[in-house]
């Protein structure tokens, strides 16, 4: 079965257990793993296709340590917290080199490699939701619409969402373009103008890596302000600033590894960079903000 794969985008600020499907693979380890720069680091440990007779107390009897590779030093080790998880006191530094090593008695030491990507400053135009483009990361980045529902009080992602950010990935255009009265009938006026005309995507919005020709160059129309992100789409909320508990926009830096493992599993393919073992060990980086205010959420 493939994952949730936005589940494994938003699950605890990071991916979840059972994120990874091991069906395909001959491995019996099963790692996820995505750094942060919060102050704790978490992973999941758990058995996949046991051809080895491993057990879960086998896997309690791990050492798990981290490397900074960018300052060669060892930054600690994972302490078990039952079931597969595993924490890790420690805040990840942006754009740091890290090795993850895994081992587990009488087998073969299991490790990977990822960088953290840079921070994403925001920065505010007129109190509606515009990152300039000046303030962010030159890695992979993942945009999400979040809205709140206050009948549930429960989060549901935003089926279709657009941006006047040009140098976006279309592997998940639905073929439309954002109209504002589409989606704002009761409004007179033009809501999210810099907006207007472009193309919508299914839930996500994946912006390339500057290595990877993804230049941060924005639709500019007669209205635009230069430089500047702006976001719309099948938002719930009807009014413009939305309270008490409003929509908000999730913009996430990923690394190599995190970029490719999100692309694949969405387009139903594997990934892992996992030797000895299978599953993700990546990082990211990310900011939520009110889709209409300038307040950023924790």
């Amino acid at each position: 079965m493939k994952p949730n794969i936005l589940l494994c985008i938003l699950g605890c600020s990071l991916l979840v257990g059972g994120c990874f499907d091991p069906a395909p693979y001959k491995k019996d380890v099963v790692v996820n793993c995505i750094l942060t720069d919060n102050p704790v680091q978490t992973l999941q440990l758990s058995i996949g296709n046991n051809t080895t007779k491993l057990t879960a107390q086998d896997l309690q009897k791990a050492t798990i340590s981290l490397f900074d590779e960018t300052d060669d030093k060892n930054v600690g080790s994972f302490h078990y917290e039952g079931e597969d998880n595993w924490i890790l006191d420690y805040a990840a530094v942006p754009t740091h080199l890290y090795k993850l090593e895994i081992k587990i008695p009488d087998r073969q030491v299991i490790s990977a490699h990822t960088t953290m990507p840079g921070v994403i400053v925001p920065e505010y135009k007129d109190g509606f939701s515009l990152y300039k483009t000046e303030n962010l990361p030159d890695d992979a980045m993942w945009l999400l619409g979040m809205d709140y529902d206050p009948e549930s009080e429960k989060y549901s992602f935003v089926e279709r969402i657009a941006t006047n950010i040009v140098t976006v990935d279309d592997f998940n255009s639905t073929g439309e373009l954002y109209h504002h009265k589409d989606f704002f009938p009761a409004q007179s006026v033009v809501l999210y103008p810099l907006v207007e005309d472009r193309p919508l995507h299914k839930k996500y919005i994946r912006i390339p890596s500057l290595e990877e020709g993804g230049m941060r160059i924005v639709d500019k129309k007669q209205m635009a302000i230069d430089n500047y992100i702006s976001v719309s789409g099948s938002f719930a909320d009807q009014h413009p600033y939305g309270f008490p508990q409003p929509s908000y926009v999730l913009l996430m830096a990923v690394s190599p590894e995190y970029d490719q493992f999100l692309k694949a599993s969405i387009v139903g393919k594997d990934y892992t960079n996992i030797e000895n073992g299978i599953g993700i060990f990546g990082a990211k980086t990310e900011q939520k903000q009110y889709w209409t205010n300038f307040i950023v959420l924790g």
